[in-house]
């Protein structure tokens, strides 16, 4: 008997869950000038390593809660949540123009 469950939208990017983490961090790190943000995102990085969170797990639970008790900023937290799907798109992007 067939399953009657949708199936579950993955990411699709090709590189080992703890260094998709590391880079998408880098990524949200140079969108900002200011260090006190930029200070955010290697805090972020830690929290994610700390909890065995990757981008899979956040895309499908968006919930900035466990960075922020983690010490990492309210807006830092929800743009670290929010801009998953948009990093994979550019990072599909740039593979099919090399």
């Amino acid at each position: 008997m067939p399953s009657t469950s949708t199936p579950i939208n993955r990411l699709d990017f090709p590189r080992p869950r703890d260094k998709a983490v590391k880079d998408y961090l880098a990524w949200q790190q140079s969108q900002v000038e200011d260090p006190e943000q930029k200070a955010q995102y290697p805090k972020a990085c830690e929290v994610m390593m700390k909890n065995s969170m990757d981008l899979e797990l956040i895309y499908h639970d968006p919930n900035p809660e466990f960075l922020i008790k983690g010490g990492v900023t309210i807006g830092a937290a929800l743009h670290i949540v929010g801009d998953i799907a948009d990093w994979v798109k550019i990072c599909k992007q740039n593979e099919t123009e090399e």
